[in-house]
């Protein structure tokens, strides 16, 4: 790993932990943090507003490390650094040599957005992870012609979807930038469709879980675009606000480069797919869903619980099951935040 990154995308990472470490404890609870922690206490295969991962993740993490902040907020944060070292991967396998890497690496420790959501816990830490992995692999798929490789594919999209339901614009971005380009090849092979058995598979019991239920999740969404809350964005302000989650500067570095480079075989899929995406995020029923749902445009601050003031009678979430087939009766669904944590045994 240190010959193929270089110290420079590795030391990047390291930093990006140790800002992570060094203040995950300085300030409160995330509103959303105690709801997952109320769900990793009542493990299922769905719940109203979110995937099953989350609440393993928030299981797994109690039960090595206990529920202070910086117990929970420890796996976000390798999370993050996985995100740092993704980067350089990524740079390395375009043609990059270790300074690409390094200068990757930096403009992904440096943008604000992934430095808050990798924070606290959350399924936007985890989220990146899965979306560059997933990239990763395809770029190896597409230089190597390894149809091996696409198990990993379908793995990693798989636990996605069971991370986050915005995984599926990813894949369908994804899969549109291969049709509209050369590469639509890979589309001839068995290897993507295995891949993409593979990841249904693994996303089967939440889809399960979701019939069962009465499908929650669209019913939610429904509920929270009628409530006004969603953010219409035309495509230049969307793009506006990206570059100000992931800084001007970082912004500037890959202008930079790709007009230097150009599109060459193994960036064109992903050049046309991020052209895709953007386009769909900014506009339309398409992007008024997804815009909250990979972005989470509420303000950090507004949600914060600083220590000592959890109410102490509370919802926990196997309330929100049971609140689900009310919901169904009276059409509306309320927010998440009016869950925390249950101190009770």
């Amino acid at each position: 790993m240190f010959r193929l990154l270089g110290i420079g995308a590795i030391a990047a990472a390291v930093f990006k932990l140790l800002i992570h470490l060094y203040a995950n404890h300085n300030y409160g609870y995330f509103v959303d943090e105690l709801y997952y922690l109320a769900c990793a206490r009542h493990l299922a295969w769905g719940y109203v507003d979110q995937p099953p991962l989350i609440a393993f993740i928030a299981r797994i993490s109690v039960a090595l490390f206990g529920e202070s902040l910086q117990a929970i907020r420890f796996l976000p944060a390798l999370a993050g650094a996985g995100t740092v070292l993704l980067s350089g991967l990524i740079a390395r396998e375009l043609g990059g040599g270790r300074f690409a890497a390094g200068l990757a690496a930096l403009c992904t420790l440096a943008a604000p957005g992934l430095l808050s959501f990798q924070s606290f816990l959350s399924m936007n830490a985890f989220e990146p992870v899965f979306w560059m992995s997933a990239a990763l692999v395809l770029i190896r798929v597409i230089k190597t012609g390894d149809q091996k490789l696409w198990i990993w594919f379908g793995l990693l999209a798989g636990l996605g979807l069971l991370n986050k339901h915005s995984m599926l614009i990813f894949g369908f971005s994804l899969a549109a930038g291969l049709l509209l380009t050369p590469e639509r090849r890979v589309f001839r092979k068995p290897g993507i469709w295995l891949a993409a058995l593979l990841s249904l598979a693994i996303f089967a019991p939440n889809l399960w879980w979701n019939a069962a239920n009465g499908f929650p999740f669209l019913e939610l969404q429904a509920n929270i675009r009628a409530s006004g809350r969603n953010v219409d964005l035309g495509l230049a302000k969307f793009l506006g606000e990206v570059i100000l989650v992931m800084l001007p500067l970082s912004e500037s570095a890959f202008t930079v480069a790709f007009a230097s480079e150009g599109m060459t075989r193994f960036t064109r899929p992903f050049t046309v797919s991020s052209e895709i995406l953007l386009r769909g995020l900014s506009r339309g029923e398409f992007g008024r869903q997804t815009w909250t749902l990979v972005f989470q445009s509420r303000h950090l601050s507004s949600q914060v619980i600083q220590p000592g003031s959890i109410a102490p009678r509370v919802h926990d979430a196997k309330d929100g099951v049971t609140f689900t087939h009310q919901a169904r009766r009276r059409r509306k669904i309320r927010p998440r935040s009016d869950f925390a944590i249950d101190r009770r045994p």
